[in-house]
Parts: C-alpha cells; sequence; structure tokens
C-alpha cells in the first residue's frame, strides 16, 4: 500500500496527488508543488522502508540518493529527466523531478499489445535515437545507466523520450571521492532480469558501455515484436518477427543484442548516430569478428519516475592499462564500433607556450616497449599487409606525379585479438607496429607532430599520451583530451577536454570553444572544429579567441573530422551530404567551393581525412577494399588536383577509421 494518499502534503511543500510508480525501497508520486503551483514528480525514500534498519545502510542509501541528485544537476539540459531539488526531513529523502505526462514505453508497449496494433517502425527508430543519445552523454562522463527498460523510458509533453533513473547508474570513482560517497555499497544486484546484458547477469560489477547499449537493443525489439528478447533464441532477428523492419535496422537490432560485447556498438554516441543515419549500412553479427573493449567511454545521466526505485549503488570502474607490446608479429586486423559524429580520435601534449598557462603536474607511466616490423611479402621489402597498389585510375594514365610516396603514415589497425598503432614509411613501404592494446580504444586518433619527431594518440576515457618517434617509442600519459591538432611548429596541441571543452593540452581552455575534432589552423589563430546540434554534426570556424563562429558546413546530417590544409586555405572533411554514407569533401577556409573528393560506392564510405605535408594529397580510410566491420577498410591516398588515387594498405579491411595521419 501506498506511504502517502492524495491530499498528503510532504515536507510542507508538495501535495500528493496520486502514486504513480513503487519498488521495493521507494515510490514515486504525483505532486503539485504548493507555492509554485506546478507539478512534480517526487522520488521519495523512507527511512522505515524495509531494508533500511542498518544505519550503514540509510548512510549509503542517503549519500547515493545525494549523488544522483548531483549527477542530475551535472546532465541538466540533457535528453535524461530533470531534477529540481533533493531534500531530507524527518527521515524522508526526497528528489523534486520534472514529471513526464506522456507515460512510459511500458505503457505504450502495453496499449499495442491489448489493441493488436504494433507501434510504427519510425516511431521505434524515433525514440530509440533519442535514448541513445541520452546514454551518449551518460557515456562521455564514464556513467553506466545499468537499468535500462521501457518503465525508465518516459515522453514529456512534446512526446519526446527522455531516460530516466539514476537510481543505479554505476559512476567513476571520482564522483564518489568529489562527494564523499563511502565504499561500503548496499549489495543489491541491480537492473530489471528481462532487460539486462549477459555481462550483467554474470555479476560483472564494473560494466562498460556496450551493457547499456544491450539493454536498449532489448527495449527495441520489445517495442517492434511485443515479445521480450530475453525469451528468444540468441541472434533471433527482428525481421523474423516484424517483417516491415527494414533491413539496416534488424542488423543494427542484432549487433546491438550480440552476446559478446565486443561485437556491440561501443556506446550511445555510435547508436544514435546510426539511427540518425538509418539508410547507412550496418555490419551484421555473422562474420563480425569480436574486437577488445574494455574501455569506458563517458556519458550522460539518468532519473526514474514510473519504474521501480532501487536503492543506489556504486561501483567504481576499473583503471585502464596499455598494454605492453606482444612479441608476435602478423598482419594487421581490425575490427570494432564505429566512430561516432563525437568523437574517437587522439589528443597529444607538448608543453604549453610560455603565454599559456603552466599544465598541471601528471604522473608520467613510462612503458617499456620494443619495435617490432610487420611481416614482409615475397619481395623481400614490402610488408604484406601493407604492399601498396598500383594506382587505380584506368590503365593509359600518366604515371602519378612524385609526392605520393614521401613522408610517414600512421594509423591504428587489428592485430590478432588486440589492436596496433602502426607507423607506415611511404617511400621503404616499410611499416612498424609502434604500440599495442587491447583494442583499438586504446589507440585512438593518433596524430603525427608536423615536424615529424613526436607522435600522441589517447586512450578512453581521454587519457592523453605522448612519444618521441624514436626506436624505444616510450609514450607517457601528458593529460586528459581527446582530438588532438597540432600547431604547424609543433610546439602545442590544441584538443577536446570534458564536455567538449577545447583546451591546450597542458594549458587553459580556449575561450569558450566547445567542440570536436579541433583543427589548428597553420597561423595559430583560427580553429576549425564540428559541433553536434539539431541532430547534425557541423563545422564550425572560429579564432582562438573565441569570436563569434563561422557555420561553414551544416547542409546535411554528418559534416565531421575538419582538417586543414598546410597553406591555410582549403579543409577536407566527411560529409554525406547527398548520399547515404560519408564522402570525402572540400571547402576553402570560408566555407565556400564546396566539392566531393570521393565516390565510394554503393553502401561504402570514406572517413578521416588527412592531408600531406605539401598540400597535394589526401590519406583516408574507405571501405570500398573490403571492411571487418562498420568502422574498419584500408587506408587510400588521392590526389587533391587530379583525382589520382591508391589503396596503401591490403589488411583485408582492418584499419580503424579514425584516424590517418601524415607526416614528414
Amino acid at each position: 500500500m501506498p506511504s502517502y494518499q492524495p491530499n498528503d502534503i510532504l515536507l510542507d511543500k508538495y501535495r500528493i496527488e496520486r502514486l504513480l510508480g513503487q519498488g521495493a525501497f521507494g515510490e514515486v508520486y504525483l505532486a503539485t508543488h504548493i507555492k509554485l503551483n506546478g507539478q512534480r514528480a517526487v522520488k521519495v525514500l523512507r527511512a522505515d522502508a524495509p531494508g533500511f534498519s542498518a544505519p550503514q545502510r540509510l548512510q549509503d542509501a542517503r549519500e547515493r540518493f545525494e549523488l544522483e541528485a548531483r549527477l542530475y544537476e551535472l546532465f541538466h539540459g540533457s535528453d535524461l529527466v530533470q531534477v529540481f531539488d533533493f531534500e531530507e526531513d524527518h527521515g524522508i529523502l526526497l528528489l523534486s523531478m520534472e514529471y513526464m505526462p506522456g507515460g512510459s514505453l511500458a505503457a505504450r508497449i502495453e496499449a499495442a499489445d491489448r489493441e493488436g496494433t504494433p507501434i510504427p517502425v519510425d516511431e521505434v527508430v524515433r525514440i530509440g535515437g533519442q535514448i541513445a543519445e541520452a546514454l551518449a552523454a551518460l557515456h562521455q562522463r564514464d556513467v553506466i545507466h545499468r537499468d535500462l527498460h521501457p518503465g525508465n523510458i518516459l515522453f514529456d509533453r512534446d512526446g519526446r523520450a527522455r531516460l530516466a533513473d539514476l537510481g543505479l547508474a554505476q559512476v567513476p570513482g571520482v564522483f564518489s571521492e568529489r562527494y564523499g560517497v563511502s565504499s561500503a555499497l548496499l549489495s543489491i544486484h541491480p537492473g530489471h532480469p528481462n532487460f539486462r546484458s549477459p555481462e550483467h547477469n554474470l555479476g560483472s560489477q564494473a560494466l562498460k558501455p556496450p551493457s547499456d547499449i544491450y539493454m536498449l537493443g532489448a527495449c527495441l525489439f520489445l517495442a517492434l515484436t511485443g515479445r521480450d528478447y530475453h525469451n528468444q533464441r540468441p541472434g533471433t532477428r527482428v525481421r523474423s518477427l516484424r517483417p516491415d523492419a527494414p533491413v539496416w535496422l534488424d542488423d543494427l537490432l542484432t549487433v546491438m543484442l550480440a552476446e559478446d560485447p565486443r561485437q556491440r556498438p561501443w556506446d550511445g554516441v555510435e547508436v544514435a548516430k546510426k539511427l540518425r543515419r538509418d539508410p547507412s549500412p550496418l555490419p551484421r553479427s555473422a562474420g563480425k569478428k569480436p574486437s577488445a573493449w574494455w574501455l569506458a567511454l563517458g556519458a550522460a545521466a539518468v532519473v526514474l519516475l514510473f519504474a521501480l526505485i532501487a536503492v543506489p549503488i556504486l561501483w567504481l570502474t576499473s583503471n585502464r592499462q596499455t598494454q605492453k607490446l606482444q612479441t608476435t608479429q602478423t598482419a594487421l586486423a581490425l575490427q570494432a564500433v564505429q566512430a561516432g559524429p563525437t568523437d574517437q580520435q587522439s589528443a597529444a601534449l607538448l608543453p604549453a607556450p610560455a603565454a599559456r598557462a603552466a599544465a598541471p603536474e601528471i604522473p608520467v607511466e613510462p612503458t617499456d616497449l620494443s619495435v617490432q616490423q610487420s611481416s614482409l611479402s615475397n619481395d623481400g621489402k614490402t610488408p604484406t599487409a601493407f604492399k601498396t597498389q598500383e594506382k587505380s585510375s584506368s590503365a593509359g594514365e600518366a604515371a602519378h606525379p612524385v609526392g605520393w610516396e614521401q613522408g610517414k603514415l600512421v594509423f591504428t589497425a587489428r592485430l590478432d585479438a588486440g589492436a596496433a598503432l602502426t607507423l607506415l614509411d611511404l617511400a621503404s613501404k616499410q611499416s612498424t607496429v609502434l604500440q599495442t592494446g587491447k583494442s583499438e580504444n586504446y589507440l585512438l586518433g593518433p596524430a603525427l607532430s608536423p615536424d615529424g619527431t613526436r607522435i600522441a594518440y589517447y586512450s578512453l576515457p581521454n587519457i592523453l599520451y605522448q612519444s618521441p618517434l624514436s626506436p624505444q617509442f616510450s609514450p607517457v600519459q601528458t593529460d586528459q583530451c581527446k582530438s588532438p591538432s597540432w600547431a604547424s611548429d609543433s610546439s602545442s596541441i590544441v584538443c577536446s577536454a570534458s564536455g567538449n571543452r577545447l583546451k591546450w593540452a597542458g594549458g587553459d581552455s580556449i575561450s569558450s570553444i566547445y567542440g570536436l575534432i579541433p583543427a589548428l589552423s597553420p597561423n595559430g589563430k583560427d580553429l576549425v572544429y564540428a559541433v553536434f546540434e539539431d541532430q547534425a554534426t557541423k563545422i564550425y570556424r572560429s579564432s582562438v579567441n573565441g569570436d563569434a563562429p563561422l557555420l561553414l558546413a551544416g547542409s546535411s546530417s554528418e559534416n565531421y573530422a575538419p582538417a586543414i590544409s598546410p597553406d591555410g586555405k582549403w579543409i577536407a572533411y566527411q560529409s554525406n551530404e547527398g548520399s547515404a554514407n560519408s564522402e570525402i569533401w572540400l571547402m576553402n577556409i570560408n566555407g565556400a567551393e564546396k566539392q566531393r573528393l570521393t565516390e565510394s560506392g554503393s553502401g561504402n564510405w570514406s572517413r578521416g581525412p588527412a592531408w600531406s605535408p605539401d598540400g597535394q594529397w589526401l590519406a583516408y580510410v574507405s571501405s570500398q577494399a573490403g571492411s571487418l566491420g562498420a568502422d574498419f577498410g584500408e587506408v587510400f591516398i588521392r590526389s587533391v588536383d587530379t583525382g589520382e588515387s591508391h589503396q596503401v594498405t591490403h589488411t583485408n579491411g582492418k584499419v580503424y577509421d579514425w584516424r590517418v595521419s601524415w607526416g614528414p
């Protein structure tokens, strides 16, 4: 029986209207704020509720409840139900939250079953995309929801889906340290049993974003078919129960519901991107090799209205370690989750110029590494995995101009069960494995300095490493940011820190600029970067002083990964304008003279352009020669002027799409 009845007054402030939902440890009521005359959903925990008799358990609940309120404040403005206040009085803990009058997805599924009319496919896609964006916000801050089910998907007055209930969220240790949450936590196994991921069911205490992806997939499967995936044979396809579901959606849900978390999309960013770009091809579970994935990507927050209220539980995320280089040398292999338009790219750190603030001291962690060379082809010179292909233009054309076989490329690719940060010398055709990791998520966004002496990359969650480019490759941790862009004199780096705030690596923030994948102009005065807004990624240019940004590209849903030419006059980027998938485009520094450079073919894509040091060529990753998965392909080089192109790597589609870097 509910603890409160209609017209009861709570804390001299809230008049109860009715019960919205209840669980073992509390209840959620619709209430009216007496003074403001506005409706609220109030989540109530009582000290006399079953399970709270022990003082330590009550203290743990109080600490976690307050942390939940702080998390909501942190994610204010996202696709999460918002919290207005946290209060405690006479043994009552109360969260005052935004009321969601549109009900829950659980109620809509029940109504559809009752009426015999399935929820329209496009409606499910819309809901899934909005919840994926909420998860993206959580994952970007290392928060894992852990209790995603249809009762926690609520709808506001405009019908927009919002994610609720952070009560069982797994949060990183930094939150517990900052807000004084004790390490003695309530021993409750969280999550709805019909939606928990396989690894969750095994009792893992350090879940990763793919666990949330599984739960979202199970919610969408139920919304489309009216059946719990929990009761189906693993691998059951949506189209076998809902024939009008498009193939791309069937494929996406299949990988989201993969038993192996390494086969799923990494986080909400990736799923949101796929649901926004629904015509794009998606990897099928069959034949998709698993990629190691145990690194969390950060994210956003959640509040419970209708579903059960479980006592908050805090799990500290495990520390990430850089894997030492293995002695095995093989051709590179690659597979992973798609790099979403909210970025998986590397950042590097150099001492900040004197005019910038001194970098805070960060512990240095040298890695014991040795350099290894990839296996060679039969000619004894060219690594098999990187043997250069003749130009792809038609026979009889003039030989390629001197220039493209100069300098070095660095990229990340699949190597056996892990990934390898790889250096390819274009002149000698020799490749060197610089560093290995459990997956590409440990070796993201490699960037060569313009003088060719240093390399930087980052590891999730946004730990920046830098190393001299020498036989003893020894990366050290230098900052916490991602998406690096070197200054033309190799003296400093711009990167994207927490909340996508741009900063000088090791130094100050750059005014009030927030963006993804920043590119610093050669003169050091301007920044070009991507921004996610209005359900799309757009490219802007701004001065480093944060002057009014100029929109350069925003007419399609994807405009991403800008790269400025060495002369500062042109910007290469990836866009899906006029096509279902990403292609490489070119525009001038003012956003004019746009032209599409690549035609990857039906169902294929090209991504992540990088300029040659002389500004005559572009390197990029494309799936047109094969792909291990949604984010993998081969490295191609293309002349900006003539269109002449060359496939540079031959790895069976194992090069990760983010990113290639080209240095002298």
